[in-house]
């Protein structure tokens, strides 16, 4: 029924039952406003890709020069990276020589593993990069200058220091609330895996030093450790060139 301008009218059930129709759900519209607003929600992305058929033959010319050139470019940053360790350990023996090696192997705080754990998050918190710390405390144990059992402190703590970086980076997402949730969400998967992991393995690696005796273990089994020879001239033939000339 309705009302207008003082008449009383009554609607035809027909016409009530096809308004009824054209009206929208309410629990399809509440649906859609919460696949609307949901913050966890997905976006599809767009990748464009032209696949090898469809290139013409200058396309194909330049995909191939730009893959050959990205290979070329992945052995030559591995080069330097084997190149910075032997450059690192030389450094810290002709820097530090035996007598910090002593002074190091004999600090109470490089004995005790929450100290080595703190010092690793430290340190890669400092330098922003897992890798970076990761193989100053091998070239040092390389070096003589650091045991293996105070270097897993420090490498764990170091897998701990990396996590803050992806902290950083969810920060950024600040100015999108949506975005800043999901964001900081994915980080704090990362440091909470990194914390559980350490909780878990550390006090077993105090308790028994199961790291230690494995590593021993896969060290002695290695055919290599028969021909010294070869161990150490594996890496050095193609390093070696190269870092005489800026060590001496």
């Amino acid at each position: 029924m309705g009302i207008l301008m003082g008449i009383t009218y009554t609607m035809p059930a027909r016409m009530t039952r096809q308004l009824t129709r054209k009206l929208p759900n309410r629990r399809k519209l509440s649906s859609a406003w919460k696949e609307d607003k949901d913050p966890w929600k997905v976006t599809s992305v767009n990748v464009s890709y032209t696949p090898w058929d469809e290139l013409t033959k200058k396309q194909k010319i330049l995909r191939t020069i730009s893959y050959t050139v990205k290979i070329i470019l992945v052995f030559g940053c591995l080069y330097m990276f084997i190149c910075s360790l032997d450059f690192l350990s030389s450094a810290f023996r002709l820097l530090g020589g035996e007598a910090a090696g002593k002074v190091f192997q004999q600090s109470d705080i490089l004995t005790n593993p929450v100290a080595g754990l703190m010092i690793g998050v430290l340190v890669t918190v400092l330098v922003q990069s897992s890798s970076t710390s990761t193989s100053i405390v091998v070239s040092m144990v390389g070096a003589g200058i650091l045991d293996i059992k105070s270097a897993i402190p420090i490498l764990m703590g170091a897998n701990i220091g990396t996590s803050v970086t992806n902290t950083i980076v969810a920060l950024g997402q600040m100015s999108d609330k949506g975005e800043f949730r999901r964001a900081f969400a994915g980080a704090t998967v990362h440091d909470m895996f990194n914390w559980l992991t350490v909780i878990v393995l550390l006090p077993l690696e105090v308790i028994t030093g199961y790291l230690f005796h494995l590593t021993e273990a896969i060290v002695n089994s290695l055919p290599l450790k028969q021909d010294k020879g070869a161990n150490k001239e594996m890496l050095k033939v193609i390093t070696t060139p190269f870092t005489d000339k800026i060590i001496r």
